[in-house]
């Protein structure tokens, strides 16, 4: 059964899910060990012939159950659809609130019975937190995870990456697949694959961070290595995700990554009220309603989570809340952990939360409190926290939550009688998406909720001088009342939003088309260094690289002929011991075709590089083979990536139009590279000719027991 992959069908998803459904009384009856042996099941039909299409339905049967039993948390049908969609490599747009988090072991696990899965976050407390929470599924049904932290030695890496499921962000992962491929041997280097990643909000690693450099440097500027997010996800042979807001972007996903935007219905109708822009003349103006609004809120009770563009707005508030005496939360992307437990706590009665920029990413408030997070936090308080026993942690984990329930269902239906969470945004962002996923966290599955925007005309002259001239002619035709919801004005801001996310959107795309010709460079150099690595054809490549070289001495002097010729004797010297016979033979080879001359010299050349390995034994000789290609291979990448930089600043200064600079970007970056394949063949054949080696008695003995 086959899945088509367009933007708006969701029926074959349905199909599927009825497949799901279909297998659950059995699965349901099963014993815990029946349920966990199914994994060896499942490995051996694979080995056997089937594909994970075929094990679909059953593996993502099997999953749900073991979330019911050990989480108490059973995958609705919209969680099951999302994973269908993530599972064939796509973007699957699920509503706020309808647990993605939950979604991902789905696809997980149904992927890691046939291979390694990466799970990308977008934080690193992400990364342990949902590890902590799905590692109990993946772990009764008898696979392991491991998590990539910021703070982790290599080897503890290396270890994490050996787990079926690997939780950490993309900029983690991204880091270490440039130190793999600085690494001097294979035993340095901590991932064992790019098969599958699935992203968790989506929008945040693929979209916003997708052209963030992630740099490498050695002392002073020198680059060693670089890759984009977006490029290192580009990598995976399969990718997909999860956003609560396509916004718009799926012409982008397409585009940049080859995925489909899959959009999921959500269980219940949203009920929430989105209230019309309100316009003031100022900045203060809009600042001192606002202080106003979130005032008579909170003296109710109901709980407002305001949403700023900028942290100085964000701090400007504060400010006059303290002044009033009014208790609050501001969050400004300092300490995500902590910020995620008090975003997961804004639908609490009498809350108050300031946020802006990426603070409370991967989090959404729910009315009442959040059960989870306040037992976790009463956990580690305590002392006790995830790690050596993942068992006792559980246990004691859904105990607590337990214990906290009661409370949170009734502070639930307190803040839902109150209308439930507003969410006010001070100005809008850069995109429609970003306001989409703010004006999300009000009214989450099926809660009652209000959002409403905030704008002044001094912000939207500010961020668009254009539209002065069109901002004077309306104040000119009537009087404008700050608190105004004015239809000509909103319309106005829908314009500059577009216009903006036009110019981000060329942008990034333009970025991504520069991006994919490094990558094409980066991918050809790093395969030939892995297979130095591995020592994959080690002694073959290196044959093959004295006659390719040989070959370019040869014809550069036939092709220029008189001094060049004369010089070919000198420049064969230079690069291996060549034989009195040969050099006499190519210094007087005027009248002779190129291809006797090489052929001639290539033999010679051979020969003295099989004295040499008699001289040093073949096992050394590999040995310092890879040391030297690996060593030149690093520099030439070095240099290649200076030139390159330099190129594109050239090219950007230019007059020339986009589309003609990415041209000329491609074309001359690729001569570039040319030149560096060559300038790495011809220094790597010197050094292995030319190179004093010392062997040690314990070198020796290695590689003779090798």
């Amino acid at each position: 059964m086959g899945l088509v992959r367009e933007g708006s069908d969701v029926g074959s998803h349905e199909a599927y899910l009825g497949a799901v459904n279909a297998f659950e009384a059995d699965i349901r009856a099963r014993t815990d060990g029946e349920l966990s042996a199914l994994t060896d099941v499942f490995r051996r039909r694979l080995a056997a012939g089937e594909s994970l299409d075929d094990l679909l339905a059953e593996g993502f049967a099997t999953v749900r159950e073991a979330a019911r039993r050990t989480l108490f948390q059973r995958h609705h049908d919209a969680q099951v659809m999302a994973g269908v969609a993530v599972h064939f490599g796509n973007i699957a747009e699920v509503p706020a609130g309808e647990g993605k988090t939950l979604a991902v072991a789905l696809p997980a696990y149904l992927n890691a019975l046939a291979g390694g899965v990466h799970v990308v976050t977008a934080g690193d407390h992400l990364a342990r937190r949902d590890a902590d929470r799905l590692g109990v599924i993946y772990r009764f049904l008898g696979l392991d995870t491991g998590v990539i932290a910021p703070d982790m030695t290599a080897g503890q890496r290396k270890r994490a990456y050996q787990a079926c499921v690997v939780y950490g962000t993309a900029p983690e992962l991204g880091y270490d697949y440039l130190r793999d491929n600085l690494a001097w041997s294979l035993a340095e280097c901590v991932q064992r694959g790019h098969e599958f990643a699935i992203v968790d909000d989506a929008d945040s690693a693929l979209l916003d961070l997708a052209a963030t450099p992630l740099v490498i440097s050695g002392p002073g500027p020198v680059t060693l290595a670089t890759v984009t997010v977006g490029s290192f996800l580009r990598l995976y042979d399969k990718l997909g995700g999860l956003t609560a807001a396509a916004g718009g972007e799926a012409a982008g996903y397409h585009e940049m990554y080859g995925l489909e935007v899959i959009e999921i219905p959500a269980r219940r109708p949203v009920i929430r009220l989105d209230s019309p822009d309100l316009i003031y003349r100022t900045r203060q103006a809009r600042m001192t309603a606002i202080l106003g609004v979130v005032t008579e809120m909170h003296a109710t009770g109901r709980p407002v989570l305001v949403d700023a563009v900028s942290a100085e707005e964000a701090s400007r508030l504060s400010r006059m809340l303290d002044q009033r005496g009014v208790a609050h939360s501001l969050l400004i992307g300092q300490d995500h952990e902590q910020e995620a437990q008090l975003i997961a706590q804004a639908g609490r009665q009498g809350a108050v939360t300031l946020v802006c920029g990426t603070a409370g990413r991967g989090v959404d408030p729910t009315l009442g409190g959040n059960a989870e997070y306040r037992a976790e936090q009463a956990l580690r308080a305590a002392g006790v926290i995830p790690g050596a026993d993942p068992t006792g942690w559980h246990r004691a984990r859904l105990e607590a939550i337990a214990g906290h329930s009661l409370e949170v269902v009734a502070g639930h239906e307190t803040v839902a009688a109150l209308g439930g969470l507003c969410v006010i945004s001070i100005g809008r962002h850069e995109s429609q998406r970003l306001d989409d996923l703010r004006r999300g966290w009000a009214g989450r599955r099926g809660d009652p909720g209000e959002s409403r925007v905030y704008l002044s005309v001094e912000e939207l002259t500010a961020e668009d001088p254009s539209q002065a001239g069109e901002l004077m002619r309306l104040i000119g035709s009537g009087p404008l009342w700050d608190g105004t919801e004015s239809s000509s004005f909103t319309r106005m801001y829908d314009q500059v939003q577009q216009v903006l996310e036009q110019r981000i959107t060329q942008r990034r795309v333009l970025g991504y088309r520069y991006a994919a010709i490094d990558d094409a460079h980066r991918l050809l150099v790093y395969a030939q260094r892995r297979g130095v690595l591995e020592r994959t054809r080690l002694a073959e490549t290196v044959q093959e690289m004295i006659d390719e070289v040989i070959t370019s001495y040869i014809e550069m002097a036939a092709a220029e002929k008189g001094r060049r010729r004369r010089e070919l004797r000198k420049g064969l010297a230079r690069l291996y011991p060549i034989s009195p016979a040969v050099s006499d033979f190519a210094g007087g080879s005027g009248g002779l075709p190129a291809q006797l001359i090489s052929d001639r010299v290539q033999a010679d050349a051979h020969a003295a590089y099989g004295r040499r390995e008699q001289e040093l034994t073949p096992g050394v000789m590999r040995e310092v083979e890879q040391r030297v290609l690996l060593s030149v291979i690093d520099r030439k990448w070095r240099e290649h990536l200076t030139r390159t930089s330099a190129l594109r600043d050239k090219i950007w200064r230019s007059d020339l139009d986009s589309a003609m600079q990415l041209a000329e970007y491609h074309r001359q970056s690729h001569e570039l590279l040319d030149r560096t394949i060559i300038d790495v063949k011809q220094e790597a054949v010197s050094y292995l000719f030319n190179l004093d080696v010392e062997v040690t008695q314990a070198a020796q003995d290695s590689n003779d027991h090798q």
